[in-house]
This record gives structure tokens, sequence and C-alpha cells, in this order.
């Protein structure tokens, strides 16, 4: 295991908006080198994927919204990437900067682990 500091940077100022338009579906997480994504090789395909299992759990006037982490498994060769990007249909809404390169060598994993407080915590107040 290894630490790592992170930088996230929200795009979309505006995101809790779309919480009524029911997108959380849609929203994607996709690995990158700078602004880039990475290339389709090594056990990651292009668009990334999918995040999974939202909860959305609301306590006095705050929301929280919570997912699955999100791995990539390395096939045949080393998977790397210094950035991680949250989309939703194409366009960028969140940059989390990994601080450094982040390598999986062949058959271990780059796992993106959310915080145990969520991925977003905003006020509906």
């Amino acid at each position: 295991m290894f630490s790592m500091t992170v930088t996230i940077t929200r795009y979309d100022q505006n995101i809790k908006d779309y919480i009524p338009q029911g997108i959380w579906q849609e929203l994607r997480l996709i690995l990158a080198n700078g602004s880039s994504e990475i290339a389709n090789t090594n056990g990651y395909a292009t668009g990334g994927k999918l995040l999974t299992n939202f909860q959305f759990i609301y306590s006095s006037g705050t929301v929280t919204v919570k997912a699955n982490n999100v791995s990539w498994k390395a096939v045949g060769g080393t998977l790397s990437a210094n950035a991680a990007y949250l989309q939703f249909r194409g366009n960028n809404l969140v940059k989390i900067d990994f601080g450094v390169t982040q390598s999986a060598p062949a058959n271990t994993s780059i796992i993106v682990q959310w915080h145990s407080d969520g991925l977003f915590n905003f006020s509906l107040l």
C-alpha cells in the first residue's frame, strides 16, 4: 500500500445542479496524464468506467454523495497515470491530481478510493 497526496479541482461550479436531472448514472472516471486520457492499453479502456452504487445521504440540510471505488487492473504491462477526471458526457467536472505518477505493474491495480465522507457534500438550504 502506498500513500499519496491528491489535489481536487472542481471544473463545473454548478455540479449540484445536476442532481435533479438524474445524471449520476452517467458519471465516469477516466485516468489521465496531465490533461490527456491515457491510452487504451494494458487493462485500461478509453472512456474510463462508470461510477456505481450511488448513495445520497441527507442530514441537516446537507446532501452527501457516495459511490463505489473505481479500479483498473494492469494486464500485459504497466498501467500509469498522474490524474483522474470525473466526467459527465465527456465534459470534465472534477480533476483529481495524484501529485505523482501512479504505476501498477501487470496483475496489480490502480484504485481511486473515495473518502469515507463521500465524493461531494453540499447544502440544499
